[in-house]
C-alpha cells in the first residue's frame, strides 16, 4: 500500500501538468483498488501485445475507479483492501464514505477514500476530526439512523462545502425524503457509471 503514499505525488504532477497546459485546463485521475486473484494473459498478435487481467476482483476495481466520478474522489478503496492493510497509518488517513453495490456482485462493499491533504484546503478545522465526524454519519446512515446521520453530513458540509461524498448520500437520503426505505439493508445499489 506504499502506493497511497505516491498518490500525493500523483495530486502534484497533476497539478504541475495542468499549469503546464494552461489556464482552464484540468486533469482529472481516478483510481480503484481492490484485493483479490485474478489470471493474466496475453491478448493480439505478433505485432503488437496487451496483457489483460480476468476475475471478479479486476471487475470490481474497474467499477470502483468508475465510481470516483461519482463521489468526486480520486481513489476509491474496498473494505477488503483496508482489513488487509499492515500500517495503522494508512487506515488513520483513509475514510469511509459509503456501504453499497456494483453492477456484477450482490455482495455488499463498504467505500474508503484517501483524503489527501492538497485536496482538503478549503476545510476548516482538522482533517482527522472531520473523518471521524464523516464517519460517524456514514454509520448512522448504514445503520438505518439518517436523521442523525443528516444531522451530521450537514454539518460536516458547513466544514468541508466542496466535499462530494457527503453530497452524494444527502442525495441519495432526499431521493427518499430522508426516509429509510423499508427494504433497507444498510446499503444501497451504485447504478450510475
Amino acid at each position: 500500500m506504499s502506493a497511497a503514499y505516491g498518490l500525493h505525488d500523483i495530486g502534484q504532477c497533476c497539478v504541475y501538468i495542468g499549469v503546464w497546459l494552461g489556464a482552464g485546463y484540468k486533469i482529472r485521475m481516478g483510481f480503484g483498488l481492490h484485493v483479490g486473484w485474478a489470471i493474466e494473459g496475453a491478448i493480439g498478435s505478433s505485432h503488437k501485445v496487451d496483457p489483460s487481467y480476468l476475475s471478479p476482483h479486476v471487475n470490481m476495481a474497474s467499477r470502483l475507479e468508475a465510481a470516483t466520478k461519482q463521489y468526486g474522489v480520486m481513489i476509491l478503496i474496498s473494505g477488503t483492501v483496508i482489513a488487509n492493510l499492515t500500517k495503522s497509518s494508512l487506515r488513520d488517513n483513509c475514510r469511509k464514505l459509503d456501504c453499497v453495490t456494483v453492477k456484477g456482485s450482490a455482495e455488499p462493499l463498504v467505500l474508503y477514500t484517501f483524503d489527501m491533504p492538497m485536496f482538503q484546503q478549503d476545510l476548516k478545522g482538522d482533517p482527522s476530526d472531520y473523518r471521524d465526524r464523516f464517519e460517524c454519519a456514514v454509520d448512522n446512515y448504514i445503520e438505518g439512523a439518517w436523521g442523525s446521520s443528516l444531522e451530521k453530513l450537514e454539518e460536516c458540509l458547513q466544514l468541508w462545502p466542496t466535499d462530494k461524498p457527503g453530497e452524494v448520500l444527502l442525495n441519495f437520503m432526499a431521493s427518499h425524503n430522508y426516509r429509510v426505505p423499508l427494504n433497507w439493508q444498510g446499503y444501497r445499489e451504485l447504478t450510475e457509471k
